[in-house]
């Protein structure tokens, strides 16, 4: 009996100790989960756990019921880094094994960051007096929540992290901008050699890379990169990407990459751009510092382009080849070569097509070197529109010159050589150099393009060979030499609004004139200098009326010619003999001819006013003079 006594105590004993110990636990499971570890507790667990590279500090720890650590306003630090901490955040949630922790080996499952700051520099350390990651062995996840990453927001990152030693991989990567992806999304691999400095990574990008624009910028490798990226405008659709990528970690930071980019529905240097894709090279080192995308693939609305470029940051130049159906200009904006000064008046109306190469320096000019070919439909400048036009240019330096310059224009054709010298330190406007010959060209039409007036009798065909050179801009005018030749083959050309009171004169005098008017050769020889057009001799030959002149055309539309009328052509030898008889009255057609190009005046040199007057060749002065009178609209009484 005294036996079963015994036992049974000890049995009530056993488990009131057992029922008092798990209490106890549980008790102080509830403590530590509530109201944390006390403090001189928290100080001899983080003292055990800083053994690593890193080091924790924490305001409050507390107990995770699912199995883990919580630490409150905590801050991790790569020791033998002086700086900010590696990581702070509101919160950082620990899930442990406890199995292996009792085993002594790595417990740490998972690491859960909460409005946070991490900045990956001070993680991996610079390349001295930091603690080495060799007795980092260990594989967890990590999530960060609504944390900044280098200075760049992060909706969600969540990551399979591995350490072997002084080797980290980060795979299963996947970070989401922000929580509706709208911001954009990447993923992939990236992994740390702490022995080689070098940081590999492979991406799968698909976000707007100027989200990370600041942080580009204050790296003084990558800082080259960000002036790119700040050149497009991704507002309507993000980029994709497929890059690998290595950086070094020592002193000169050189980063290398390579892979491709697709881009759609965006902007680069305000050009439209439909769809673009690319094979993208990087390097940004000691000795280098470009970005290469070749071969490159662009397509707009209206044609696309086909070639490479290579965009020299250190060199200041950018170095293209390629073949383009788009709107030039635009191809200009892009390349950055386009000057309003200097194209604000063309125009291209039509399809064209460019190939080209060359290096285009964006600091000297001098150092411009460019090989292009041009073909296209309907160019012009201002309101002067050709139907085809084609050119080979070269570009040295601040010389521009348009070699086998050809093309059709109102059922003619034209062809030359142009030359260009661009503005310098010096010489502060654009000089130029045209050789032009014109040939069959509708007169009717080409001088619609170039004048108001309504020149649909004028008929024939209009050539021309000039050469002139002189400075572009306003005023410059003035400045411009040259020479000439310009016709009309077979024209009316006494139905020229120039002519016009001439043809009024001679209609009067001699009555039933239109017929003999109608068809005429013209020939101007001139030359241009001191801001006028000086014609040396024009002549105007008509089966029974022509015309021979001299005198000057001012760029400000004065007019200054002496003009004389004669009888028949001059080549001929019935022209010849009717003005050898007719001589002795050939002084009485004579001409004057003064005023504008739009109101110009005509009066015979060798008729008196009173003469004209009575003949109805001038209005009488008292005709001139005499005021208008108004007539007076009936009122009152009579108007009824």
């Amino acid at each position: 009996m005294k036996k079963r006594t015994k036992s049974w105590s000890f049995r009530k004993i056993l488990t009131r100790t057992f029922v008092s110990l798990v209490g106890t636990g549980i008790a102080l499971v509830l403590y530590l989960g509530t109201s944390g570890f006390p403090d001189w507790l928290l100080l001899d667990l983080l003292q055990k756990v800083d053994t690593g590279p890193f080091a924790l500090e924490t305001s409050k720890l507390k107990l995770d019921f699912a199995g883990g650590l919580v630490f409150a306003d905590a801050q991790i630090y790569r020791k033998g880094v002086i700086g900010p901490p590696a990581v702070r955040a509101d919160r950082i949630d620990v899930t442990i094994d406890p199995f292996m922790m009792m085993r002594g080996k790595s417990f740490i499952r998972g690491i859960r960051v909460e409005n946070g700051e991490v900045y990956t520099g001070m993680i991996l350390g610079p390349e001295e007096d930091r603690a080495p990651l060799s007795d980092l062995n260990m594989s967890y996840n990590v999530l960060l929540e609504n944390c900044v990453v280098d200075g760049v927001s992060v909706a969600v990152f969540s990551a399979d992290i591995e350490c072997e030693g002084s080797f980290i991989r980060v795979y299963n990567m996947l970070a989401r901008l922000s929580l509706d992806e709208s911001a954009g999304t990447f993923r992939g691999v990236v992994c740390f050699d702490d022995i080689k400095r070098e940081l590999t990574g492979q991406l799968e990008t698909h976000f707007d890379p100027h989200y990370i624009l600041s942080y580009l910028q204050q790296k003084e490798k990558l800082k080259y990169l960000a002036t790119l990226i700040s050149r497009f405008n991704f507002t309507k659709s993000k980029p994709r990407c497929s890059i690998d990528f290595t950086k070094l970690m020592d002193e000169n930071g050189a980063f290398f990459l390579t892979g491709k980019v697709w881009l759609s529905d965006c902007q680069y240097r305000h050009v439209e751009i439909l769809r673009a894709d690319g094979s993208v090279e990087i390097e940004l080192s000691k000795d280098n510092a470009y970005v290469r995308v070749d071969p490159l693939f662009v397509i707009r609305q209206e044609g696309n382009v086909r070639g490479g470029l290579t965009a020299d940051f250190r060199q200041h130049s950018v170095g293209f080849n390629g073949v383009s159906t788009m709107k030039p200009m635009d191809v200009m904006k892009m390349v950055g070569v386009y000057r309003e000064s200097l194209m604000h008046n063309w125009r291209f109306e039509g399809s064209s097509k460019v190939e080209a190469h060359g290096i285009i320096d964006y600091r000297d000019i001098n150092k411009h070197e460019m090989d292009l070919s041009f073909d296209g439909r309907s160019v012009g400048v201002g309101s002067f529109v050709v139907d085809e036009c084609s050119f080979e240019m070269k570009m040295t330096d601040r010389n521009i010159v348009l070699s086998s310059f050809a093309g059709r224009v109102c059922n003619g054709d034209f062809e030359g050589n142009l030359g260009f010298v661009l503005p310098g330190e010096v010489v502060t406007n654009t000089s130029y150099k045209v050789d032009m010959n014109i040939r069959n060209i509708d007169a009717t039409k080409v001088l619609a393009l170039l004048t108001s007036n309504d020149v649909s009798v004028i008929e024939g065909e209009l050539y021309c060979n000039v050469s002139i050179e002189g400075i572009l801009g306003a005023g410059n005018g003035t400045k411009a030499k040259g020479k000439g030749i310009l016709g009309i083959k077979e024209g009316k050309i006494f139905s020229l609004p120039v002519f016009g009171e001439l043809s009024s004169m001679m209609r009067k005098a001699i009555p039933g004139l239109n017929f003999v008017l109608s068809q005429s050769d013209m020939k101007v020889l001139f030359a241009v200098a001191d801001g006028k057009i000086h014609a040396d001799e024009i002549q105007v030959n008509g089966d029974i009326l022509s015309l021979l002149g001299q005198g000057d055309y001012y760029l400000d539309r004065r007019l200054d010619f002496d003009v004389q009328l004669k009888l028949m052509k001059a080549h001929t030898v019935g022209g010849k003999l009717i003005r050898v008889i007719t001589y002795p009255i050939s002084k009485l057609f004579e001409f004057k001819l003064t005023g504008t190009r739009d109101n110009p005046e005509w009066y015979p040199v060798n008729f008196s006013s009173d003469l004209l007057e009575r003949i109805g060749l001038k209005k009488k002065s008292s005709e001139k003079s005499k005021p208008a009178v108004k007539k007076e609209e009936p009122s009152g009484e009579s108007a009824k």
